[in-house]
């Protein structure tokens, strides 16, 4: 009786089970897609940032809802690629695929500034910032990510002629995609946004993408399909040249629109009160207000700061500045006989001061650094230390902790002064913020007051706060007669936190950055009311 023969499978016959792919691409060429749109894929998310900064605030929500709709619309387009695949293994319809993306993100600088505007004020209250940049990413960045996250399956499907070899082959393409990704974000980040702008950072990833599917359909003389993607691509780009505009008179002139390494940076000119006004904004907050023609100073701030000096100056005369802006406490420190140091991380604001705020740079030493950073390393002592660097809807949280004011108690000169500006409540259920970042640093330093930037009837008020801090008691000692004579009117300022108000921020522990997402919900409806979208777009 014979024993029965278990009939070994045919490897190579189940490995071509199914529909088999058309691969007329070389998986040389595959891998060439699978990085071009994996790079396109993240100079998206780099982008998303920068266009919705100036509308709502580069916070914490921002990108929150970028990464959420990257990754949703990744997802869904990873099964909906699959799926496609399957059914459609052809080389012709994946680059086709990436070609209709490449031409949706032409098409974004086109409508951003409606569709953001337009989403913001579609949710407005208090969920206006969080659900507007939400629906905003979605209709901006969804369609052409579905269709991105489409690729990888595809490319996939299309690689696999033989079974035997898709682990290695799954792992090459995804490692691929990840290095592009890799080079999207330091191009996109470190060299296009800053050096050429949004919009141009824009047509160079819509090349990216569309380079790929041109080249494919290019070898294939599918001379039909190429020259009906470049027609669409011309007509975009007219649009986007013809729609180029100035600001309506009524909103005020625009003499600098540009990209910084850290925000977008606008110079805007607008009469207010009578008067002819130049402003620094930085993702859409006005950072620097001087009268045209002259530094008169219109933020309440720089005087408090300037005063306080002037009625307990410091024993010494060197100054460290944290954050130039428009150079708005330069002048005032000068006009002391500070010194002055300043610490600015993005040369284009040293640029901007300079150019259209009259900021003399052979006025202070310049210092490229990150605070935290430059204070941590630096082996000098200072007298006057202060910490002006609220941007566009945030404040940089690692400023704010205690081990960072124990850094600055370091080299604070005996009776040295350290003055913190910051945009927050000192009331009510959101002045968490403020009365953390008090008790934090009041912890450290001996001596501590509060003062507001500006009188206002409502206490609860979103303002500038301002925060003195000192190693030994304030002097008192006006330096001159006018400086006394602000005493009464800077005590009208000074306000006090309760006992126990507050927590201590440490870098273990540090919501500043969460804090200050709520501080921007309320910031961005009074810039939407005082300045508009269509200047915050344009």
């Amino acid at each position: 009786m014979k024993a029965n023969r278990t009939t070994k499978p045919d490897t190579n016959r189940a490995a071509n089970a199914g529909p088999r792919p058309r691969r007329a691409a070389s998986l040389g060429f595959l891998m060439a897609t699978t990085l071009m749109t994996g790079a396109g894929v993240i100079m998206l998310e780099v982008l998303g940032a920068r266009i919705a900064g100036p509308i709502f605030g580069v916070s914490l929500y921002i990108w929150t809802a970028l990464i959420t709709v990257t990754l949703v619309a990744l997802s869904l387009g990873y099964w909906l690629g699959g799926m496609a695949a399957d059914r459609w293994p052809v080389a012709d319809v994946m680059y086709g695929l990436i070609a209709a993306a490449g031409l949706m993100i032409s098409v974004i600088p086109l409508i951003d500034g409606a569709v953001l505007v337009g989403c913001y004020e579609a949710f407005g209250g208090d969920w206006g910032v969080r659900l507007g940049v939400l629906c905003g990413a979605f209709i901006l960045f969804g369609p052409p990510l579905t269709i991105l996250g489409m690729v990888s399956p595809y490319v996939l499907r299309l690689a696999l002629a033989d079974l035997r070899e898709t682990g290695r082959t799954a792992g090459t393409l995804y490692a691929i995609s990840t290095v592009g990704s890799v080079i999207g974000t330091i191009a996109a980040g470190f060299f296009l946004i800053p050096e050429l702008g949004v919009k141009a950072t824009f047509w160079a990833s819509t090349a990216v993408i569309l380079l790929p599917p041109a080249v494919w359909f290019a070898i294939g003389r599918q001379m039909g399909w190429l020259g009906m993607g470049a027609l669409v691509l011309a007509t975009f780009g007219f649009l986007d040249a013809a729609t180029a505009r100035p600001i309506n008179p009524m909103f005020g002139r625009m003499q600098l629109s540009r990209e910084g390494q850290y925000a977008q940076i606008k110079v805007l000119d607008r009469s207010y009160q009578g008067q002819m006004h130049r402003m620094l904004l930085l993702d859409g907050t006005v950072q620097t207000s001087i009268v045209l023609g002259s530094k008169e100073l219109q933020s309440g701030y720089t005087q408090v700061i300037e005063r306080f000096f002037a009625i307990h100056p410091p024993k010494g005369r060197r100054a460290l500045l944290v954050g130039l802006g428009g150079g708005a406490l330069v002048e005032p420190l000068k006009m002391r006989g500070f010194k002055i140091d300043v610490v600015e991380l993005d040369p284009a604001i040293v640029e901007t001061a300079r150019d259209y705020f009259g900021c003399d740079p052979a006025g202070f030493r310049l210092i490229e650094a990150d605070g935290r950073a430059y204070i941590r390393a630096c082996r000098d002592k200072y007298d006057a230390i202060v910490l002006d660097v609220f941007t566009g809807g945030s404040q940089p949280f690692h400023l704010f902790s205690r081990e960072a004011f124990e850094e600055i108690k370091r080299i604070l000169a005996p009776g040295g002064v350290v003055a913190l500006n910051t945009i927050a409540f000192t009331q009510g259920p959101d002045s968490l913020m403020s009365a953390s970042l008090f008790r934090t640093a009041a912890g450290v330093f001996e001596e501590s007051r509060g003062y507001f930037g500006e009188l206002g009837e409502d206490p609860n008020d979103l303002r500038n706060v301002l925060m003195f801090f000192s190693n030994a008691p304030f002097s008192g000692v006006a330096v001159d007669a006018a400086a006394e004579a602000w005493r009464p009117e800077l005590e009208k300022r000074r306000f006090h936190f309760a006992a126990g108000s507050g927590i201590v921020v440490t870098d273990d522990l540090n919501p500043v950055d969460r804090w200050c997402a709520r501080v921007n919900e309320y910031w961005r409806e009074g810039i939407m009311a005082d300045i508009g979208g269509e200047v915050l777009s344009w």
